[in-house]
């Protein structure tokens, strides 16, 4: 039993060798070629900063909830998303009851949630006028 499970193991840290010699390969072959690397979320020009006030991730729950064979639907969503000054925590709560008073009867397998990213800067602004 015990030469089965360290036949095993040799194997996965062969293969994650392997994993990490190409991503090594790659990383060098990307900076040799002078393209940048760069972790995590891409960033945001400036100029396109404007446009994009806020990030929505909604579940297929949201999209499809139904009454009466009508979809909840992504336009009801990016309406209350693009609704001025609300907070990401507000826009969450408004999709989430918007969505319980549109559907005839609570979801049976279908998870509903939603998770939101608001700039403050686009809060701030709505809120003003």
């Amino acid at each position: 039993m015990g030469r089965s499970r360290e036949r095993a193991r040799r194997h996965r840290l062969a293969r994650l060798g392997t994993g990490l010699f190409v991503f090594a390969g790659w990383l060098w072959l990307r900076l040799v070629a002078g393209h940048p690397v760069s972790w995590g979320i891409p960033a945001v020009p400036a100029s396109m900063r404007d446009y994009l006030p806020a990030l929505l991730l909604i579940s297929r729950g949201v999209v499809e909830g139904k009454c009466n064979n009508e979809e909840f639907g992504l336009e009801r969503a990016k309406q209350i998303l693009l609704a001025p000054g609300r907070s990401a925590q507000e826009v969450c709560a408004a999709i989430l009851d918007q969505v319980q008073q549109f559907m005839c009867a609570r979801p049976i397998h279908n998870d509903v949630s939603a998770l939101a990213l608001v700039r403050a800067a686009a809060a701030k602004v709505a809120t003003a006028s």
